[in-house]
């Protein structure tokens, strides 16, 4: 009779022998003596392997029994375990270099977690359930949490097999959240399904000794955390990154995280937001996970004006690719001289803005721009200022046009930050170029910023002018009808179309 691993409480690994119980010790006060449930195995070496460490091979009925007469629940606070319907055995977990030329030659990087088991689902789960992989390490002191999406058969966050089906499942944690110098971990995989309830379907958790293939178990006790997720430690580090960490609380994990720079330069307020790499929902109260975010342009204005740092938490419709909302869980003033609690002071009068006379959602202040051609061949290039000054559409995009005589060409313009979380009063900065050879002789050419939108009643897209910028044949830079010169001067046309 083939035997599986089934341990449904939550544990730890350990990188070195009796770090186990340090690590409980630190993170969960009052853990140390709580025994742990007897394992029921296999007949793979890892699976004997652990049967010696734990002292005896047990079938599932004699497992069963031996995990009730085992006094868990007198030695520590009750945790209830979620129902059994994930069944994993053959467990490998060791850490191994990163590799692939990694960190560039330079110095050898610190080692990556790889896990990797084997599983079965015992009950039919929902479309979206997935395997959750989960390590929880104690670095110089400190326990720190990452996670990674699963393979699935070898496929990066491929689909769980029809119930009963044999699959392989593994993941390389520590990869980008890099953790140098481990002495314990806490490893756990678990089936999640967001469409049942509790969302933890059945899971397993290791304890092993660095350089052993002897994991043996090690129960999860309850652990004290506010309800609210938070943020703690955030820095500038010497790299030009930002650093924190994100504490997870009892209440839901977000869907998604992300990190918001406002910087306060006269009276505009220009805002970069990026979303960050991490799987949450994987978390249990109490994880930690470091983070560290370069802001692309935000650190140019914060070498000489105030800045409000904000790590957001993100309400995410994944299905309909729809935001949900926003909510700051941590928040500092960057300014010159270093980082302040509270909000920077040029951020307590940010208020929406007035709309367009002409109706648009968008005012565009153009910065510089050129035009330039030599023996047919031509380039025009233009920077502005976008002010936003009614709410955007998820679906708004912008565009830079160069117009010579028939030939167009374009350029869509892409932002690091989601429109739809540039509010009213906030700006963007915008860059477009284009270039090409001409193949006629136009007395002038023009570029502009173009933004298009869709009518929210019937759908029909509209069409923005920002700005517009003429050159003359003659050379340089004139101006458009109706509208103040645009752009420096350029080198003109001539030789546009010439052979």
């Amino acid at each position: 009779m083939r035997c599986a691993l089934r341990v449904i409480v939550v544990a730890c690994l350990v990188m070195t022998p009796g770090g186990c119980d340090a690590l409980r010790d630190r993170v969960w006060p009052g853990a140390a003596d709580t025994p742990a449930a007897p394992v029921d195995v296999g007949p793979s070496e890892d699976a004997r392997a652990l049967a010696e460490a734990v002292g005896h091979m047990v079938p599932h009925a004699e497992a069963d029994a031996a995990a009730e007469a085992t006094p868990v629940a007198a030695a520590a606070p009750a945790v209830v375990a979620g129902p059994d319907e994930l069944e994993i055995f053959d467990v490998g977990i060791e850490w191994t270099p990163v590799g692939g030329g990694y960190y560039g030659g330079y110095g050898d990087p610190p080692d990556m977690l790889r896990v990797v088991a084997k599983g079965r689902t015992r009950k039919a789960v929902g479309p979206k359930a997935e395997v959750a992989i989960k390590a929880t390490c104690d670095d110089a002191g400190v326990a720190v949490t990452d996670t990674e999406t699963p393979r699935i058969d070898d496929v990066l966050g491929g689909v769980l097999p029809l119930v009963g089906t044999e699959f392989r499942v593994g993941a390389d944690l520590f990869v980008r959240h890099v953790i140098q110098a481990p002495s314990t971990c806490r490893v756990v995989i678990s089936l999640r399904d967001p469409a049942a309830t509790p969302v933890v379907r059945g899971g397993i958790g290791l304890c092993s000794a660095p350089g052993s293939k002897t994991p043996t178990p090690c129960p999860r006790p309850a652990v004290e955390a506010a309800a609210a997720w938070s943020v703690h430690d955030l820095q500038f580090l010497p790299t030009a990154e930002f650093g924190f960490s994100v504490v997870a609380g009892t209440s839901p994990a977000p869907d998604r995280l992300g990190v918001r720079a406002t910087c306060h330069v006269g009276d505009k307020h220009f805002v970069e937001f990026q979303y960050l790499d991490a799987r949450l929902s994987a978390f249990e109260p109490g994880d930690v996970q470091f983070h560290r975010a370069h802001m692309n342009s935000a650190w140019e204005y914060m070498r000489f004006t105030d800045c409000d740092l904000e790590i957001q938490a993100v309400k995410f419709d994944v299905a309909a690719q729809k935001l949900l909302g926003v909510d700051t869980i941590g928040h500092r003033c960057m300014r010159p001289s270093g980082l302040r609690d509270g909000r920077c002071p040029g951020g307590d009068g940010l208020e929406a803005v007035a709309a367009d006379a002409t109706g648009a959602p968008v005012v565009a202040e153009v910065q510089n721009s050129s035009f330039s051609s030599y023996r047919g061949w031509f380039g025009a290039y233009a920077m502005a200022e976008l002010t936003v000054r009614a709410p955007l559409p998820a679906d708004a995009r912008f565009e830079f046009i160069a117009t010579c005589g028939k030939r167009v060409d374009r350029m869509p313009i892409t932002f690091t930050t989601p429109l739809e979380l540039v509010y009213p009063g906030q700006s963007l900065r915008a860059q477009g170029s284009v270039s090409g050879r001409g193949r006629v002789s136009p007395a002038a050419c023009t570029t502009e910023f173009l933004l298009h939108t869709k009518d929210a009643s019937g759908g029909a897209e509209r069409q923005w002018s920002l700005a517009r910028q003429c050159y003359a044949r003659s050379g340089g830079s004139v101006p458009c009808p109706g509208a103040p010169a645009g752009g420096g001067g350029g080198l003109g046309l001539g030789g546009v179309g010439g052979r």
